[in-house]
């Protein structure tokens, strides 16, 4: 499935910062910590760079001046895309999705890996006549690529399962009707990776034990 989904597009849709103009000056970090529910999507969308755009360099640069605003941030939109029937799929939806591209764009490691990940499993499959590898092969391509040091990787992980909580929500939003969050193929890309790593993490230690 990872291989398909790699194959639809290209290495153009490795997850990158699409755009880099958005809020100049930076966002108002004190104004999205306090804002919940519609009001925070509101903010968070006004920060990107159109509705396939996603959070610029001096957005993260900004949030990461204040330790606890990611984690404030993304527990807010994880209350409303946890919230069951309060808020209607569309909401949920978006604030899943937003989620995922806050993490992604605000993690030291999580955006650089699912890059390196797919670069790997992309020449791995480079070879017209190599239709399969083995799992030890993909195993290599995952793990080789993950940060190498014990800090980084707990923090790497911890990223990655917010990543995938979030991605999570968002493929019940959908099929429960929520239609209008903005996805593509690299949205794909880092759910699968970040899917695959909590798994992973999980089968040998336990789940959301990182030590």
């Amino acid at each position: 499935g990872l291989v398909l989904l790699i194959g639809l597009g290209s290495c153009d849709l490795l997850y990158s910062g699409k755009n880099l103009f958005a809020g100049i000056d930076g966002p108002d970090v004190a104004a999205l910590k306090s804002a919940t529910g519609t009001s925070l999507i509101d903010k968070l969308h006004a920060e990107k760079g159109g509705e396939t755009g996603t959070f610029g360099d001096t957005f993260v640069a900004k949030l990461k001046d204040d330790p606890e605003a990611v984690d404030t941030i993304f527990n807010n939109l994880q209350d409303i895309f946890n919230s069951g029937n309060i808020y209607d799929a569309d909401t949920r939806a978006e604030a899943a999705s937003l989620a995922a591209d806050l993490i992604l764009a605000a993690s030291d490691t999580a955006g650089p890996v699912v890059d390196q990940v797919v670069s790997a499993i992309l020449s791995l499959t480079s070879d017209p006549n190599n239709t399969s590898f083995s799992a030890d092969e993909l195993a290599v391509a995952l793990l080789s690529t993950i940060a190498p040091d014990r800090a980084s990787f707990i923090s790497l992980v911890h990223d990655m399962d917010r990543i995938a909580v979030a991605y999570d929500a968002l493929g019940s939003a959908l099929v429960d009707g929520g239609g209008s969050a903005s996805l593509d193929a690299g949205d794909g890309q880092a759910a699968l990776i970040a899917f695959i790593l909590t798994a992973l993490v999980d089968a040998v230690q336990g789940y959301n034990t990182y030590e």
